[in-house]
């Protein structure tokens, strides 16, 4: 869903609101998503550098 300025001003408040709601929702599910993808990533890491150190 592209964000085109003239139909945005051409939309009423209302209309308006319920798209930032829908970008908002967007953006949220994908940093959420990304976010735990990469704290699952960290902690795999964090695992294995633990786990190398341990078994020197």
């Amino acid at each position: 869903m592209g964000c085109n300025p003239k139909v945005f001003q051409r939309m009423t408040p209302a209309q308006k609101q319920e798209y930032m709601r829908k970008v908002t929702r967007l953006y949220l599910h994908q940093l959420l998503a990304h976010g735990v993808g990469l704290v699952l990533m960290g902690l795999c890491g964090l695992v294995l550098v633990c786990h190398h150190l341990l078994t020197k």
